[in-house]
Formats: structure tokens, C-alpha cells, sequence
């Protein structure tokens, strides 16, 4: 059987098979019994003459592809099947994913949360950003007791933390009163300090070294 093979927009050749189609120059078959003529998807346009010949609603493939519209629901600007963040109010500023440039802005510890701040702004705290669109109400978990620096693991870094934070008479602080990110990373039997008994129990964390 034979039919119509298509190239570029506009370009086709009739009475080709399936194999001697797809062997020049990436021939798209129409399928058997096609022409040059036919119109597969009854929208005045022949299959050749348009990028979505079995898509009645779309000639072209447009950011979405055949057989999906590229509508804009929410009207700031990116298509739904691209809209990581669907619903944004009218006139919200976003970026290419359809997402506020503001999101959740968490404390190291995981404990306070900012909603609507802007990256740059949340990270010169340093607190955690945690993604255009994201809000407190689903972000900013506590993480891994002796994780100082909040990045999923306790390691070397934050042992130097720990080194730092340490209250006693060998520590390099003294008996001065840790902080509170320090005894929220650090402060394991919740004594008000961090001190030997508390880098034992930091010891059974330090899992990566």
C-alpha cells in the first residue's frame, strides 16, 4: 500500500510507501490510501500544509503540541500544560514555570517560616528558599537533629557548627549560653547547653564520616 509522505510545511510527494517515505529526509506517512490532498482532520487544511494534521483545532504545534490547546487559564502569560503553579491571581508576577517570583522563606531550623519573600532577600538571611509559588503551609520541615546548616545530612560541617556552639570549660566560648539555632541543632537532652553528653548523642548522627 501506498500514500502520501510530507517534509517541510507544503511540501509532499503521493504513491510512497511507509519505508520510502520515512527513508527521505525524515518523511512523515499520512498512511495508506492518502494524498496530497487529503485533509484528515476536515479543518481546510491538508495534512502537509499544517504541523497537526489529526488535530481539528490546532495547525500548529504552538508550546503545547498537537492535541493540546495552549490555553492560559489563569492569564499570566504560560500555557496550562506548562503551569507548574495553575490559579495565580491577575496581574502576579511569575516566572517561565507560571509561579509567583515570591515563595517560603524557612530559619535553618526549620521552625520559622516567611510566606511571599523574595529569593535573593531570603537567602542573604541566610534562611532556606524554598521555590517560586511555595508557601509555609506546605514547606519548611525540621531537619535531621545536628543538621546546623539545614542541608539534609550531618557531616564535617557541621561539626565545625558544633565546635562552635559548644558551652563548658573547654569550649571556645566558654560557659557563655549557646544560641538558639544552636541548641535547636545541637542541644539533645534540652539542658539549656550544648556540651559533652550533647556530642555523644551528636556523635550517633554524624552518619556521612
Amino acid at each position: 500500500m501506498v500514500g502520501a509522505c510530507c517534509f517541510a510545511i507544503g511540501q509532499c510527494i503521493s504513491g510512497l510507501d511507509e519505508g520510502g517515505c520515512t527513508s527521505l529526509n525524515n518523511g512523515k506517512y499520512q498512511g495508506n490510501g492518502t494524498t496530497c490532498t487529503t485533509d484528515s482532520d476536515a479543518d481546510g487544511f491538508t495534512n502537509c500544509n499544517e504541523e497537526c494534521p489529526l488535530d481539528p483545532e490546532k495547525t500548529l504545534a504552538g508550546i503545547c503540541g498537537c492535541g493540546v490547546p495552549d490555553d492560559d487559564t489563569d492569564g499570566d502569560g504560560v500555557a496550562d500544560c506548562i503551569d507548574l503553579c495553575p490559579g495565580t491571581l491577575p496581574a502576579t508576577m511569575v516566572d517561565s514555570n507560571g509561579c509567583r517570583e515570591l515563595g517560603a522563606c524557612c530559619s535553618p531550623s526549620g521552625t520559622v517560616c516567611n510566606d511571599d519573600i523574595d529569593q535573593a532577600f531570603c537567602e542573604s538571611l541566610p534562611w532556606i528558599y524554598q521555590g517560586n509559588g511555595s508557601t509555609c503551609a506546605t514547606n519548611c520541615q525540621a531537619p535531621p537533629p545536628g543538621d546546623y546548616d539545614a542541608d539534609g545530612d550531618v557531616d564535617l560541617d557541621d561539626y565545625d557548627a558544633f565546635a562552635t556552639c559548644m558551652s563548658g570549660p573547654h569550649s571556645q566560648v566558654g560557659f557563655a549560653t549557646p544560641s538558639a539555632l544552636c541548641r535547636q541543632a545541637f542541644d539533645d537532652d534540652n539542658d539549656g547547653d550544648v556540651d559533652v553528653e550533647d556530642y555523644a548523642a551528636f556523635q550517633e548522627h554524624l552518619v556521612d564520616f
